[in-house]
C-alpha cells in the first residue's frame, strides 16, 4: 500500500497529515500512539508493532494531561482520529447541536500543537477512512474476537482499531 495525502481537504498545519489510504507504517520499529480524542480520550502506545500500554482520559475537556503527553509521547508519530460530521446520524447530529462537536474539534487542534511541538508526526484519520461504517459494537465484537481486545470503552476500542488500521490488518 502506498502512502497519498488528500490535498483537497489540506489541514493547514505543517508536519499534519490527512490520510486517504492506510500507510505502509513500519510497526516493527519504533514507537507509535494511535488517539480516539473525546471527553474520554484514549490512547494505545505501540512499540515495535505491540500495544505496549493504553490509557484513558477522562474528564479530557476539562483537564487534558498535556504535561503528562509531552512526557510520555515525545519524538514519535501519532494517528489521531479527525473530526467527522455524520450527515445521516443522530448522535452526530446531537453532539453538533450541544457543542460537544466543537469541544471534540478543540481537542484535536490541541492534541496536534502540543504533538507537533514536541516534535511529533501527526496523521489524521477520518473515523470513516478507517472504519467505515462500523458501529461501537460491531467494532468491539470484531476486536473481541479476532484480535482478543477487551476494550474498557469506545474510545479505547476505537484507539486500537486505528493502529490496527495503520498496520493493514484491519
Amino acid at each position: 500500500m502506498k502512502k497519498r495525502i488528500d490535498k483537497n481537504n489540506s489541514t493547514g498545519f505543517a508536519g499534519v497529515l490527512n490520510l486517504e489510504e492506510p500507510l505502509p507504517l513500519d510497526f516493527r520499529h519504533g514507537s507509535w500512539a494511535t488517539i480516539d480524542p473525546g471527553a474520554h480520550t484514549a490512547i494505545c502506545y505501540w512499540q515495535d508493532g505491540e500495544v505496549v500500554e493504553r490509557e484513558i482520559f477522562n474528564n479530557f475537556f476539562v483537564h487534558p494531561p498535556f504535561s503528562l503527553l509531552k512526557s510520555k509521547y515525545g519524538n514519535c508519530k501519532i494517528i489521531i482520529e479527525g473530526v467527522e460530521l455524520w450527515g445521516s446520524s443522530a448522535i452526530s447530529y446531537a453532539s453538533g447541536t450541544s457543542g460537544d462537536l466543537f469541544k471534540l474539534a478543540y481537542t484535536v487542534g490541541c492534541l496536534i500543537t502540543l504533538f507537533r511541538e514536541i516534535n511529533c508526526l501527526v496523521y489524521i484519520v477520518s473515523p470513516r477512512r478507517w472504519k467505515g461504517q462500523l458501529d461501537y459494537k460491531k467494532l468491539r465484537h470484531i476486536l473481541e474476537s479476532f484480535f482478543q481486545f477487551e476494550a474498557k470503552n469506545d474510545h479505547e476500542a476505537s484507539a486500537y482499531g486505528i493502529g490496527l488500521w495503520a498496520k493493514g490488518v484491519f
